[in-house]
């Protein structure tokens, strides 16, 4: 389940980073870093909650 749930958690971003591109919009250096720090963070977010459901 905890698998599933990050799989599916990588192919939402990589959709919306492709729709991003097609629609040739180009963000700025501190919007790339701002966008990676919220995308760590519910990684981050979503890999304590795997690990407390195994709990």
């Amino acid at each position: 389940m905890l698998l599933y749930s990050l799989i599916h958690d990588a192919c939402f971003s990589v959709m919306l980073v492709l729709r991003l591109l097609e629609n040739r919009y180009v963000p700025s250096k501190q919007q790339v870093i701002s966008i990676l720090k919220v995308c760590g963070l519910l990684l981050l977010f979503f890999y304590i909650t795997g690990i407390l459901e195994l709990l």
